[in-house]
């Protein structure tokens, strides 16, 4: 396969932000978490895109409240378009690359839940639903 050329890599690079932060923008708008609405439950990215906002306005603070795992993600990202701009793709492509990034995000994702199941989380469980039940079975 052939090496794409810096600057179509550049343009390609340039219509994925742009597509992302149009999706980024839209997205609370039209899209609701399938693991949330089904359990009730946080997911382990949810808070991620008001994570994403809050840095972009310097609130380091609250960014990491919503969703810790929004700074090392960030850093992927970052590495993920460093390797994209220099035509090494195969190393973001891989799946221990990914893998490792997808085991870190459930790690925090399962020491987060039980201050969610006890309430002293900005992320909340869904009155009504599964996660609802558990909290209140784990509570008695």
């Amino acid at each position: 396969m052939e090496k794409l050329p810096f600057r179509k890599r550049l343009y390609f690079l340039l219509l994925f932000c742009v597509g992302a932060l149009v999706l980024i923008r839209l997205l609370p708008y039209f899209y609701r978490c399938p693991f949330y609405a089904v359990t009730g439950i946080p997911c382990p990215g949810c808070g991620m895109t008001r994570a994403f906002f809050a840095a972009v306005h310097l609130d380091w603070r609250q960014a990491l409240r919503w969703n810790p795992m929004v700074y090392p993600f960030a850093l992927c990202c970052l590495y993920a378009v460093i390797c994209f701009l220099a035509g090494r793709g195969k190393r973001v492509r891989s799946l221990k690359f990914w893998g490792i990034a997808g085991a870190a995000l459930l790690a925090v994702w399962l020491v987060r839940l039980p201050s969610v199941f006890m309430g002293r989380s900005l992320l909340t469980i869904r009155p009504g639903s599964l996660g609802d039940f558990l909290s209140s079975f784990l509570k008695n």
